[in-house]
């Protein structure tokens, strides 16, 4: 039998060297500290088994019965492979495997103790810390921002990969420890996967595409119905413009995006909001000669008589492109020829 504990006299595990054996045809070490992580979230790459003050390493377990010492070693004072393996305990499994706990420790223990590159930690009590709070993370983050050893690649890496599984509460934490507003190609990924909740998050951590785009502006563009419904519900900025002047419901006038145009007046969009060009959303959708929009915009009340930059009107755009039936919305009953 071997018996597994912890520096503070707690019984981590106790397994038969048959079962260690037998486990995936890794050696009894590699078996013990797999279990260790499956059973009490502890990370592999942290472990070490110490037994009469050496460390058991290659599977060269002493005679059984025997008594073995737990000791966890910070990310922080991990060096070379075993940095590595960190890094990829991580982005290949906590992440992939939405195992909170793994990740959890990694990352809270990334942080060099100042003096003290070798510290020890116990495992984790049986209830989990009290998180940070959001001011307290930035204030960490700016501190010690050269001294976390995870780097921005790495946490990128780890976010796609929870993104891409869709979860939540991995991609949650992971948010804690990044700059939101860096996360471009996640909320590409969490758009394309259809992660509604995952975008609210993104769009919760000010996380916009090389275009300024939000995530409300991008949903819409693609009438993700759903997704822009979550967004609205979370109190997500209506009106919030891109690098060319954009808002949410322009673009989805201009994409014919007819559901999430109706959503967004319904929360009370800004109708009359103009771009660079200063284009509204009722004139995208005469020019691109989109008639359910722009019944929806009339309908709402959206101003018929602004003009873009070049000077010309909704109805300009309409007659100029040919679409009849705009030009009749607009102005019903006069003769235009």
């Amino acid at each position: 039998m071997i018996r597994v504990w912890n520096v503070s006299g707690e019984q981590l595990a106790a397994e038969k060297m048959e079962a260690l054996a037998g486990m995936d045809g890794m050696n009894p070490i590699d078996s013990m500290k797999r279990h260790l992580r499956d059973q009490h979230g502890l990370p592999i790459c942290m472990q070490q088994l110490m037994h009469e003050g050496s460390q058991l390493e290659d599977g060269a377990w002493p005679d059984p019965p025997v008594d073995v010492q737990l000791v966890l070693v910070p990310v922080s004072a991990l060096r070379g492979k075993q940095h590595v393996e960190a890094v990829c305990e991580l982005t290949s499994y906590a992440a992939v495997h939405n195992d909170v706990k793994v990740a959890r420790l990694l990352l809270e223990t990334a942080v060099s103790s100042s003096g003290n590159k070798k510290a020890r930690l116990e495992p984790p009590p049986a209830l989990p810390p009290a998180r940070p709070s959001q001011r307290e993370l930035r204030r960490l983050r700016r501190l010690h921002n050269d001294k976390f050893k995870f780097s921005w690649p790495d946490l990128h890496q780890a976010l796609l990969g929870a993104c891409e599984h869709g979860h939540l509460e991995i991609m949650r934490l992971l948010l804690e420890y990044v700059d939101g507003s860096r996360c471009a190609a996640v909320l590409d990924c969490a758009l394309a996967r259809r992660h509604a909740q995952i975008v609210r998050l993104l769009s919760g951590a000010g996380c916009k595409d090389g275009y300024g785009n939000t995530a409300l502006i991008r949903a819409s563009t693609e009438d993700q119905v759903e997704t822009v419904a979550v967004l609205l519900e979370a109190g997500t900025d209506l009106d919030e413009r891109n690098s060319y002047g954009n808002t949410a419901l322009i673009r989805a006038s201009n994409n014919n995006r007819i559901e999430s145009a109706r959503l967004l007046l319904r929360a009370g969009a800004d109708k009359d909001s103009s771009n660079i060009s200063g284009r509204t959303a009722l004139i995208c959708a005469a020019a691109k000669g989109h008639l359910d929009i722009a019944c929806l915009l009339v309908e709402a009340g959206a101003d018929k008589d602004m003009r873009d930059a070049s000077g010309q009107t909704a109805l300009l755009h309409a007659s100029n492109n040919g679409h009849d039936e705009i030009v009749r919305l607009l102005a019903p009953g006069e003769d235009l020829t």
